[in-house]
């Protein structure tokens, strides 16, 4: 892994050789393979995406205070993949069912701080054996079932499409 920087972020991280720090960023993977980690050196563009058990039975996603999805027909609701975007991110959802008919579906939040969340309906086969490969352009879900499904979403056009 190597730190990719911007000429502007030089400076700051010459100071601080040979003095712990902690960075903020993203992982991104290049088409070649090649993985770099990439610092955030400001504030963030958008509160995080929490996931959270209620008292009442009800599984909450919210971005900062503000609610996306409250529901009670999932045994549990973890982040699969989150794709970084130029004002946001966007956030595959894996929802978990806990049962063997079909357990798994997914949905996708896309979060930015100039324009309202999104979160698109459910999609998926049911199956729990998708594979994700993901890119700097966005990922590719490919789901086995009867018909077998492939999702893709692009971050250059913030389209989701099968």
């Amino acid at each position: 892994m190597e730190l990719l920087t911007d000429a502007d972020d030089e400076g700051g991280l010459i100071e601080l050789v040979g003095k712990p720090v902690s960075l903020n960023g993203a992982m991104v993977t290049y088409s070649n393979g090649s993985v770099y980690f990439e610092p955030k050196f400001s504030a963030p563009t958008s509160p995080g995406l929490s996931i959270s058990q209620q008292d009442d039975g009800t599984i909450e996603v919210a971005n900062g205070e503000q609610v996306l999805l409250s529901t009670d027909m999932y045994h549990s609701i973890t982040i699969k993949h989150e794709q970084p975007l130029a004002q946001g991110k966007a956030v595959l959802l894996e929802l978990n069912t806990g049962g063997v008919a079909c357990p798994v579906l997914y949905q996708l939040a896309v979060i930015r701080s100039d324009a309202l969340p999104l979160l698109t309906p459910t999609f998926g086969t049911c199956s729990d054996l998708g594979k994700l490969k993901h890119d700097t352009n966005g990922f590719t879900l490919a789901l086995p079932g009867n018909p077998a499904e492939t999702w893709a979403w692009d971050s250059r056009t913030l389209t989701l499409h099968k």
